[in-house]
């Protein structure tokens, strides 16, 4: 006869066994369509949808508009318009980062999604703590739905980890992000809260000049997550026979130069070094396009950003087409227009 603890344990046990049971039977399959009915999902059914030769993923540097603007196409949409037969479509999100890209190629290469080529904005800015360590864009959970979205088990998972926080990965809290250290250079030059707070919303040369010190001079360092994503999003790639052409997004470097002259190119170009000493061996070699555009291309409506007006999207899409254009057909040359 076993004894009463003995006895507590297989009760207690056979009760787990129970509610694992209802967690993946009953769960599972309401949460794995809750996730496919959330707009991540949605956008990517419809992405693949239209059968995509070439998917362009990207941040909110593809869809945002001038206020003068008479057309208000995005980059992705050019980028179809440009490309004749081939077809491409769109993953793209405010903040999205490398996190995010890599989420979505997960997925494609798990649910046995293939499309020729991927395009992919390598944006300095998303290096930056304002953007890699911001609280409201870490994405962690959604990254979790997305990569493992083609799984009814993991989805079953996805209340518990939430109740119990195993969802948080890196993601600080505001204070801790507030207190991180900002760098120009090598120098530090203050805590997030001098440069991003209520006082700074209204800006002013002085505001401008330390934003952008926030946005770009940080010095970027190899083993940066998001620039390790970078690296591992060219090797799944490559393992799945899909190309990758990575570009790095045009940024205001005239506004960045007057503010800081020397100083905001000299970093810039030593974060893009790293950016291309890291993706050394992929090809095709990372497409800089950086100091591309004069300020007067940007959609700048307060702080100097990557928004462009609309004959900077349609430049941008214009060289993302002839790169994919000779990626996909080689005796296609590149061709770059000089501001």
């Amino acid at each position: 006869m076993r004894s009463p603890a003995l006895q507590l344990l297989a009760k207690l046990a056979a009760l787990l066994v129970a509610v694992a049971l209802l967690q993946v039977v009953l769960v599972g399959p309401m949460w794995h369509h809750r996730i496919w009915a959330g707009k991540d999902l949605r956008d990517f059914k419809a992405c693949m949808a239209r059968q995509p030769d070439v998917v362009h993923l990207c941040d909110s540097s593809n869809f945002w508009t001038g206020p003068e603007d008479a057309d208000h196409g995005r980059i992705s949409d050019y980028l179809d318009q440009q490309l004749g037969p081939l077809v491409a479509a769109r993953l793209d999100g405010g903040a999205f980062h490398a996190g995010m890209y890599e989420a979505f190629l997960d997925l494609m290469i798990a649910t046995g999604r293939r499309p020729r080529a991927l395009v992919m904005p390598i944006n300095l800015r998303s290096f930056s703590l304002e953007w890699d360590l911001k609280p409201a864009y870490a994405f962690e959970e959604r990254m979790h739905q997305i990569r493992h979205a083609d799984s009814v088990l993991a989805s079953a998972a996805i209340p518990v980890l939430r109740t119990f926080q195993w969802m948080e990965g890196d993601t600080l809290d505001q204070q801790a992000f507030l207190e991180c250290p900002v760098w120009l250079g090598t120098n530090q030059v203050g805590k997030v809260e001098d440069f991003d707070n209520p006082a700074s919303r209204q800006p002013t040369p002085e505001r401008v000049r330390n934003r952008l010190i926030y946005y770009y001079l940080y010095p970027l360092e190899k083993d940066h997550r998001r620039l390790a994503a970078f690296r591992r999003i060219s090797d799944k790639a490559a393992a799945a026979g899909i190309r990758v052409v990575f570009y790095i997004t045009p940024i205001d470097f005239q506004t960045g130069e007057r503010h800081l002259p020397g100083q905001f190119l000299a970093q810039v170009r030593a974060n893009i070094r790293v950016v291309q000493e890291t993706l050394a061996d992929h090809q095709p070699p990372v497409l800089d396009l950086s100091t591309a555009l004069p300020s007067r291309d940007f959609a700048t409506e307060d702080y100097p950003n990557e928004h462009l007006m609309e004959a900077g999207r349609r430049f941008v899409a214009e060289q993302l087409a002839w790169e994919v254009k000779r990626v996909l057909e080689p005796r296609q040359e590149s061709r770059m227009r000089v501001p």
